[in-house]
């Protein structure tokens, strides 16, 4: 079992709202969020996905913001899917259909640009992102489906204050 940390810095003076959506399901204040999220699916090459803490899969049927509403809208796409580790929103497949389901990136994947809201990067644990990466496997036809191999699961998270 692996058990280390990561951890991302957000750029919350670009996507304050997607930052500040993030952060809070770090933290769990409002009694739901991302402790015990499972990685659900994991495409070598590509990304890790997670954030589907109601169904834990990636069926596109679970996930909510902390909003007032299950979705929030894409703040803007100024930051680039440009090298591995650029934390992002995972959407429901079409603009502004942001909840809490995000990836992390394992290469550049200019594709995504324009289509998913990246807030963030991480900045240490690239060791733990090394793993995740190897527990993943491609599925079917195309680089963008994947599943784990093993089961990956965020054990805690919060928010470090600096």
């Amino acid at each position: 079992m692996l058990k280390k940390g990561y951890r991302f810095q957000l750029n919350t003076k670009i996507c304050p709202k997607t930052s500040e959506n993030f952060r809070k399901l770090c933290t769990g204040e409002l009694g739901f969020g991302y402790k015990g999220c499972h990685w659900y699916r994991i495409v070598p090459g590509f990304c890790a996905c997670c954030g589907d803490f109601e169904t834990q899969n990636a069926d596109r049927k679970g996930g909510r913001s902390t909003f007032d509403t299950k979705y929030f809208d894409d703040e803007n796409h100024t930051i680039l899917h440009n090298k591995r580790g650029i934390l992002s929103m995972d959407n429901f497949g079409w603009p502004n259909t942001n909840s809490s389901r995000f990836f992390v990136t394992f290469t550049e994947t200019p594709w995504m640009n324009n289509f998913h809201v990246a807030f963030g990067e991480l900045v240490d644990g690239f060791d733990v992102l090394d793993k995740m990466e190897s527990y993943g496997i491609l599925e079917g036809y195309g680089a963008q489906k994947g599943r784990t191999s093993k089961l990956v699961v965020t054990e805690d998270c919060g928010e470090l204050q600096q």
